[in-house]
């Protein structure tokens, strides 16, 4: 369930916030990547093994049962624009220093 802090139904508000506002987008945050088809090939990674702890099912189940217009996530340092499932997916790292 999409539930928040104090039991509040993240869902049934949003819904709510849809209907009174149709046309406006909804835009989702995430420090973590929601889903493990946004990361990077392995062959990328400074720290091969940390493909294993990149994307949450959780998380990205929560995203596509909100269906936002837009999801922006960090956490890879890799900057990243994809859409998928009607979803589009956008991360604008701009890492560390040493890694720029």
């Amino acid at each position: 369930s999409c539930l928040g802090r104090g039991g509040i139904n993240l869902k049934a508000e949003i819904d709510a916030l849809l209907a009174a506002n149709p046309s406006a987008p909804l835009i989702t945050f995430s420090h973590f990547v929601p889903r493990v088809e946004l990361s990077p090939e392995k062959r990328f990674l400074s720290v091969p093994t940390l493909a294993k702890a990149i994307g949450s099912a959780p998380l990205g189940e929560r995203v596509c049962a909100l269906r936002p217009s837009l999801h922006v996530f960090g956490h890879t340092h890799f900057g990243w624009d994809a859409t998928i499932d009607g979803v589009r997916y956008v991360q604008a790292a701009l890492a560390y220093p040493r890694e720029r």
